[in-house]
């Protein structure tokens, strides 16, 4: 994983604790989580394996395609906007 700049106080054990959760629940085999900005990462981690055989773990040359990431970046976009809406000065 690669680290520059930060995440908020207890960020990443919350976000570590989650896929976690969700990857003994096999709700998914592996996963990738970035969170920065257009200038920098902030945080990244791969979890897991690419299926449930677990023989090719994710890595951070892992591809994942268009279909794969569509419903998790648009809902994100979505999220990110409501919550600018909701929480302006």
């Amino acid at each position: 994983s690669t680290r520059s700049g930060e995440l908020p106080r207890g960020a990443e054990k919350q976000v570590d604790s989650m896929i976690r959760r969700e990857l003994s629940a096999r709700a998914f085999p592996g996963a990738t989580f970035l969170c920065g900005t257009a200038d920098q990462t902030l945080y990244t981690r791969n979890y897991g394996d690419l299926d449930y055989t677990r023989t090719v773990p994710v890595t951070d040359s892992t591809l994942y395609d268009v279909a794969s990431c569509t419903k998790v970046l648009s809902t994100t976009f979505v999220l990110m906007r409501l919550y600018e809406r909701t929480h302006r000065d």
